[in-house]
């Protein structure tokens, strides 16, 4: 179980960075919102966030930061708090929808 939520922690962290870099052209901020949600959730369950990886917290934190700048400080509360919301298995079906 471990094992496979670490890898679908690092895989929501690859995929909220793809939605985020689509931010501007395809206006999918919540989605990005939710998707980091999700993960932060996710990694939660391993017990330590992006591995304590000084590099995977700056990009993950770089990210929250442009996706907030985006779309402002509450729609980007509200959807990341969604994301949080999602159970396990649910986030993981959002994640792996196309838009």
């Amino acid at each position: 179980m471990l094992h496979n939520t670490v890898g679908a922690a690092m895989a929501l962290d690859v995929l909220a960075a793809a939605v985020v870099a689509a931010v501007v052209a395809a206006g999918d901020g919540p989605r990005a919102a939710r998707l980091l949600g999700i993960g932060e959730r996710v990694w939660e369950l391993t017990g330590r966030a992006q591995m304590d990886s000084p590099d995977l917290l700056a990009t993950r934190r770089s990210h929250e930061r442009r996706v907030r700048a985006e779309i402002g400080g509450t729609a980007y509360k509200e959807a990341y708090d969604q994301g949080r919301a999602m159970p396990y298995e649910e986030g993981l079906d959002y994640a792996a929808r196309d838009g």
